[in-house]
């Protein structure tokens, strides 16, 4: 088995317990953390607004990191769309490339 080296991964939580829901982010640095997960972010609002309702409010409320940055314990925020959004940095992440994993 092949696994890959060790990410830096969040966890979306979901707060109804949805797991349907729920998504993990993988990061290769710690620096592109905040990086990514900045409210001003295209590719951020991407994610947690509806690109296809140009009418929904596309603004982030409460913007919060937890922890030590660059990669903190916990970021959380609010959209319309999303509502309460809650990550949770994971102890890492791992691609797994396996021979069970590959379509033969």
């Amino acid at each position: 088995m092949k696994t890959s080296k060790e990410y830096t991964a969040y966890k979306r939580k979901d707060i109804e317990g949805d797991s349907w829901s729920e998504r993990v982010f993988l990061f290769d640095k710690d620096e592109d953390v905040l990086k990514f997960f900045d409210p001003t972010s295209k590719s951020f609002l991407m994610k947690f607004t509806d690109p296809e309702d140009p009418e929904e409010d596309k603004e982030v409320y409460n913007f919060q990191t937890h922890g030590k940055n660059p990669a903190p314990d916990a970021i959380t925020f609010t959209t319309e769309y999303c509502g309460h959004v809650e990550l949770h940095k994971l102890d890492g992440g791992y691609i797994i490339e396996d021979e069970a994993t590959q379509n033969k």
